[in-house]
């Protein structure tokens, strides 16, 4: 079911943090990264099929998908696909510099390098699609939706994070998204054709907790044909 959740503070990345350790897999390179990365394994988890992660390159979350059984994974970002393997190493993590070059090792035949718009992945090939603090980084939203939608199956879905403030703001390598952002964003996505969550939760409380802002995960979901056709029918 379409989704919105804020990271409200860091006592939330270290609760994720717990889990990932009780869950056994390989520590993150970047440890705020837990939050969203472990909310997009559990929102990925019923899927079936072939999962892209558009924006790839830290690997964090093939990593992870890989270490939980996942064998069908596919990546692009600008830069060369890698895993955070190098990062690991140099923070003396080698169980997750081991786990990164498993999985790169296993699919790297289905890393390259393209843009999140226009990924040049098979039509309706995938049953899940993911995004990971990618969007903000000048990310052309409404040819990344329908490309998103693009390569999803039917009853697919898509999961995304990004950076979040009511207010917005500028980061040095892209933007802040503010409540009417994200509100665009959803509208966005329903013109690709997913089921979108409402608009972003109520941030009362919430701490900026990576310096001037903070994260926002998000599940879209592809209806099924039949579901499609229904809506169509009651219009």
């Amino acid at each position: 079911m379409p989704s919105a959740q804020v990271l409200r503070n860091r006592s939330a990345v270290d609760a994720a943090a717990k889990e990932a350790r009780r869950r056994n897999l390989p520590p993150a390179t970047d440890y705020l990264k837990h939050w969203d990365n472990l909310l997009a394994v559990d929102a990925l988890a019923g899927t079936t099929g072939p999962i892209a992660d558009l924006g790839c390159r830290s690997g964090q979350l093939l990593m992870w998908l890989y270490h939980l059984g996942r064998r069908q994974l596919y990546g692009c970002d600008l830069r060369r696909p890698w895993p955070p393997a190098k990062k690991a190493v140099q923070q003396g993590q080698l169980r997750t510099a081991a786990a990164a070059l498993r999985m790169y090792l296993a699919n790297g035949r289905n890393m390259r390098r393209a843009r999140a718009e226009s990924t040049g992945f098979p039509t309706g090939a995938f049953g899940a699609v993911a995004s990971m603090s990618v969007i903000e980084h000048h990310v052309d939203t409404p040819k990344f939706f329908a490309e998103a939608a693009r390569l999803l199956r039917p009853g697919g879905r898509l999961v995304v994070s990004t950076d979040f403030w009511p207010e917005g703001g500028e980061t040095e390598g892209g933007v802040i998204f503010s409540t009417a952002d994200i509100e665009r964003l959803l509208a966005e996505a329903e013109s690709a054709g997913f089921e979108a969550p409402g608009r972003p939760p109520d941030l009362e409380q919430a701490e900026r907790v990576i310096r001037d802002y903070t994260f926002l995960f998000l599940v879209f979901d592809k209806p099924t044909q039949a579901a499609a056709a229904n809506g169509r029918d009651t219009r």
